[in-house]
C-alpha cells in the first residue's frame, strides 16, 4: 500500500494535516505531504509529519488474521511513538510503533510490527503521533511471522495534588491491558524521577489481559517535579511509557543549596561535586576510588542558618551505608562539626534518602566527609540539600 494512495477527498476526510507542504502535484492534485522518493522503486513517499496529523486509506482484506506490517521509512534521528495505525472505530491495532535513526530523509529502511485485521472492505488510518519521519509504503504479508503483543496504558498520564516534601502521596493507577495477539513477556516496570510503583503485572501478560500499576508521589524538593512510568517487555511497543508529573510543596523553606557552587577532594569520570545540587536525583558525585576520606562541600556564598541537611543517592540504585561527617565553616578552611561521624544507610525503600539534623547554625560552607562506603569504594552523593529548619 503506497503512502501516497491516501483516499480522494478533502481536509478532515481523507487527511488532517496542519499545513500544506507537498511538491508532488503532479501525481495528485491534492498533492498534500508528498515529495519525490529516492528509495528503491522510485514514486513518492509521505512527509512533512507531524503529531495530530492522520491520512485514511481503504484496503480489501481477503481474509481475516493477523499480518506482518513492514513500514518502509526514513529518519534522520530515532522517532519514540512516532505512527499508529487505527480501524475505522478509532481502535489502535499495532500500538505506538518507535523508529529508528536511518540517518537521512532519503535513507530507507524497514520497520517491522503486527496487525489483526477483520476480512472485508475497511478503513484503516494512518495517525502520525510524532513527526520527524517519511514513509514510502506500508506491507501486509498474510500468515507470516508470530502475532505480538501490545500493551495499552489508561490513562496514559498521571498528574499529582501538591504534595509536601519528603511525603509521599495515596496512590493512582495505571491498567495496562495486553490489546495484541501473543502474551507479553514483562522483563520490568520502573517508575522514574521522585515517583514508585508497585504493580500485579507479574512476568507475563496473556492476549486481552490487564494489570494495574499502583504510582505514588514522593517529592523531594519544591516545584513542578517528572517521571516516567516504563514498561519494557517483548511487546510490540516496546517501551510502553506513561508520563508521570506532580509538585513538591515546602512548608519548611527554601533549600539553600540549590544552585550553589560546590567542590570536592576529588572526582571520577563524569561524576563532579556539581551534579549534588542540580535537583536532579539522577546525577551524582563520585570520588575517586580507594582513597578514603573524601569529601562534597557545598558555598552557600554568604553565612545562613540551617538545621537540616538532606543528603541523596539516586533512587533507584541498591541499599549502602555510608560513614560520614557533617562540618561546617564561615571561611572555607577552619570547619566545625555539625554531626559526629557515625553510618547512615541509604535505602531505596525511603528514595535513598538520609536527613541529618543538628543544631541551628550559622555557616557559609557546608561540607560531608566519608570514610567509608559498603556499596562502592568511594563517597558517593546525589543531591546535597541544606534547609533552615
Amino acid at each position: 500500500m503506497q503512502a501516497e494512495n491516501y483516499d480522494t477527498g478533502d481536509q478532515g476526510v481523507a487527511y488532517n494535516v496542519t499545513s500544506v507542504n507537498g511538491n508532488a502535484n503532479s501525481y495528485r492534485a491534492d498533492g498534500v505531504d508528498l515529495d519525490n522518493t529516492s528509495d528503491t522503486g522510485g514514486g513518492y513517499n509521505l512527509g512533512w509529519t507531524s503529531g495530530g496529523q492522520w491520512f485514511r486509506y481503504t484496503v480489501d482484506v481477503a481474509t481475516a488474521g493477523t499480518y506482518t506490517l513492514d513500514l518502509r521509512v526514513a529518519a534522520p534521528s530515532a522517532v519514540a511513538g512516532a505512527l499508529h495505525l487505527s480501524d475505522a472505530s478509532g481502535t489502535n491495532l499495532t500500538g505506538a510503533v518507535d523508529l529508528p535513526a536511518t540517518g537521512d530523509w532519503q535513507t530507507w529502511a524497514t520497520v517491522t510490527t503486527h496487525v489483526t485485521l477483520p476480512a472485508g472492505r475497511q478503513i484503516l488510518t494512518l495517525d502520525q503521533d510524532n513527526g520527524g519521519w517519511n514513509l514510502n509504503h506500508l506491507g501486509f504479508t498474510a500468515g507470516s511471522g508470530s502475532p505480538s503483543a501490545t500493551l495499552t496504558a489508561s490513562p496514559g498520564s498521571l498528574t499529582f495534588a501538591d504534595q509536601a516534601v519528603n511525603t509521599t502521596s495515596a496512590a493512582q493507577s495505571v491498567t495496562v491491558t495486553n490489546s495484541g495477539a501473543a502474551t507479553a513477556s514483562i522483563t520490568g516496570v520502573t517508575a522514574g524521577g521522585d515517583f514508585a510503583q508497585t504493580n500485579t503485572c507479574g512476568t507475563a501478560l496473556a492476549a486481552g489481559a490487564n494489570c494495574t500499576v499502583s504510582v505514588t508521589f514522593g517529592p523531594t524538593a519544591s516545584g513542578t517535579r517528572t517521571g516516567t512510568l516504563t514498561l519494557t517487555g517483548d511487546q510490540s511497543n516496546n517501551p510502553t511509557m506513561v508520563a508521570l508529573s506532580g509538585t513538591g510543596t515546602d512548608t519548611t523553606g527554601t533549600d539553600l543549596a540549590a544552585g550553589k557552587p560546590t567542590s570536592e577532594s576529588s572526582h571520577t569520570d563524569v561524576y563532579p561535586s556539581s551534579n549534588v545540587t542540580d535537583g536532579n536525583q539522577g546525577s551524582y558525585w563520585e570520588s575517586a576510588n580507594n582513597t578514603f576520606p573524601q569529601w562534597v562541600q557545598v558555598d552557600l556564598g554568604s553565612a545562613r542558618s540551617a538545621s537540616r541537611v538532606v543528603l541523596q543517592l539516586a533512587a533507584g540504585w541498591g541499599a549502602r551505608t555510608q560513614t560520614l561527617t557533617l562540618g561546617g565553616s564561615t571561611d572555607g578552611t577552619t570547619f566545625t562539626t555539625l554531626k559526629s561521624s557515625a553510618a547512615h544507610t541509604f535505602d531505596p525503600s525511603t528514595r535513598n534518602t538520609v536527613a541529618l539534623t543538628f543544631p541551628a547554625a550559622t555557616q557559609r560552607y557546608f561540607r560531608v566527609t566519608i570514610t567509608a562506603n559498603s556499596g562502592w569504594p568511594a563517597g558517593q552523593v546525589s543531591e546535597f540539600q541544606i534547609w533552615t529548619s
